[in-house]
Formats: structure tokens, sequence, C-alpha cells
């Protein structure tokens, strides 16, 4: 993206003729979608082609114990790396979204760039369900810490309330994004087991190792959710894109091209896969502006909040495994506390 340059270049070249063209609503939604759209993008523009971390499969003390010092720098480098990977799984699945939506609209398939709509709606409603948890937790961990600075700076141990709710936060936000990345209502260990029959029996186990048995979020659930956070009714717009991407009489107008009328009896109509034409983006941008824009306006307002929240768990986790670590495992061993 360049300049003002936000949708494929044959709809930035007739973008004024297809704003014309809109009802007044949809003329000012139209380009309120435009600079949303065109802000994701600028923010998805920094991520590296693929980024490597170290996964962690077995996140409890007891496991850990062989490769962290003591058991609150071991749970302070997992909130770290739950947190990464979450962050990680989600902008690369909204910019992945993001490339399918650029090529079907470069491409006029309006039933592509619809599904590519509707799963960056769930997607984003997804996040920032979570976000607004993992959030909370880490605003409480901040005003612990704040709470006890003085002190731990005085080398005194902490109250133990104080570190009954520092490890509680901790696991919050692990059983959280858990959750969040793993959750699912398919029964993955059967099916793994099932395709995976004739593979070398380390690698089954490996793949249902990293099985969850948590439930998968619901989508109304996660509307529901952003509806209370961002103040705005959001299941109409939802309900709207599931019409355009389900076999129903919305998904079935985006391969229409064109409708002759004969007499009341009979007429003739033009269908395609592809319709790369002004009267077709049209309706795409009457439908989908309004529906999207603050959508798009919180997955990039979500994108930089957690880029920060990220980076202070980075920061929190090397600070676990000096002074304040040492502190709190100091002269009792609360590992066992967590087993």
């Amino acid at each position: 993206m360049s300049g003002d340059t936000v949708f494929p270049e044959w709809i930035e070249d007739g973008y004024e003729g297809i704003r014309s063209n809109l009802s007044p609503a949809g003329a000012k939604s139209v380009d309120r979608f435009r600079v949303q759209y065109g802000r994701l993008i600028q923010e998805l523009q920094p991520l590296p082609a693929q980024v490597e971390m170290y996964e962690i499969y077995q996140i409890t003390p007891k496991k850990l114990q062989g490769f962290f010092p003591d058991a609150f720098s071991a749970l302070a480098h997992c909130c770290e790396y739950m947190v990464g990977y979450w962050f990680y799984r989600h902008v690369y699945k909204i910019k992945s979204y993001v490339d399918g939506l650029n090529y079907s609209l470069d491409s006029g398939n309006w039933l592509l760039a619809c599904t590519c709509l509707r799963n960056i709606f769930e997607e984003v409603a997804h996040f920032d369900l979570y976000l607004s948890r993992i959030d909370r937790t880490a605003s409480k961990i901040t005003q612990l810490e704040k709470n006890e600075a003085k002190r731990i700076r005085q080398g005194k141990r902490p109250p133990e309330k104080w570190i009954k709710d520092y490890i509680k936060c901790d696991l919050e936000i692990i059983q959280n994004l858990e959750k969040a990345i793993q959750g699912s209502d398919f029964d993955w260990r059967s099916w793994l087991q099932r395709c995976l029959v004739d593979t070398r029996a380390e690698s089954v186990e490996l793949e249902i190792l990293k099985h969850s048995e948590s439930r998968k979020t619901h989508i109304n659930d996660c509307i529901a959710s952003m509806e209370k956070t961002h103040k705005k009714n959001f299941f109409p717009h939802y309900d709207l894109l599931s019409d355009m991407v389900h076999p129903n009489f919305g998904s079935n107008t985006l391969v229409i091209i064109t409708r002759e009328k004969f007499t009341d009896m009979f007429g003739r109509v033009s269908m395609a896969g592809s319709i790369k034409n002004q009267e077709a983006a049209c309706w795409f941008f009457e439908i989908a502006s309004d529906t999207m824009t603050e959508p798009l306006s919180i997955a990039s307002r979500n994108i930089s909040i957690v880029k920060s929240l990220y980076g202070a768990f980075q920061s929190r986790a090397v600070r676990s495994s000096s002074a304040i670590g040492q502190l709190l495992t100091s002269p009792r061993s609360d590992s066992k506390r967590l087993n």
C-alpha cells in the first residue's frame, strides 16, 4: 500500500464512481471502511515473514522445575510464551485473511471477499474477548508489583496473601490463553490416532500432546463480549455477513452479473464466480462497509495494545529470574504450593 492506495488498482481507479452509486449512508461508510482497512494493513506491514519461538508442552510447576530456578520464574516465562504465541497466531491469521481479501477484491470474487470479512470478524471478536481478560489480569499484576515495590527493593518478603494473589494472576493468564489457543469441540485425539496410525509412534504422541481438552469459545460469546466492551451492536452485522457466505439469499446475490426482465413470467440472468465490474463492487461495499468498519478499527487497536503487553511480559520474565524471583522463593519453597 502506498499513499492513499488501499484497494486493488481497478477499485481505486473507479472509487469515486463506486462511491457516487452507493446510498448516502453507504458513501460515508465506505470512506470510513477504507480508512480503517488501510490502518490495519499498515499495522500488519512490520510483521516478519515468520517467527520462531520455543513451545512449552507441560505448563505445570512440577514439570518445569528442571528448567527454571523457581516456580515464579517458571510461571512468568510461561505467561510470556503464552502471550507471544497467542499474539503471533492472531496477527498471522489476520494477515492471511487480509491477503485473501485483497486477492478476492482484485479478481472480483465477492463471495470469497465476504468469506474473508466474516473470518476477520470472528477472529477479531475472539481475540478481543481474551484480550479484555488478559489485560485485566495484567493490570492486577502491575498493581500488585506497585503495591510491594518498596518492600521488594528493601529485600523484604511480601505478605503471604500477596504471593498467593500474584500466583493466581499468572495461572489465570495461562488458563485463559490455553483455552484461547487450543480450545476445540472437535475430537482431534481420535482423528489424529486414525490419520497418523501409519507414522512413527512418537509423532502420534507429540500431536496428541498438543491437543487440549478445553472446549471452544462460542462465537456468540465473543460477539456479546465485544458489544459490552465497545458499547456497539455487532450481532446484526455478523448476521448479515453470515447470510452472505452461507447458501442463502445473500450469497446467491454475489454471483449474479445482470438480470434482464422480459415479462412478469420470464427473464434472463447472467452469473459468474468472478465479477469485476462497478455494479458488483457497489453491492459489496454497500454490504461490507458499515458492517466491518468498527471491527477493523478494533483489530488495529488490539494489535497495538498486545505489542506493548507482550513487551511487558517479556520484561517481567527477565525480572523474575533475578532479585524478585529469589526473594519470593526464600526462605520457604513456594513451588510446592503450586503443585
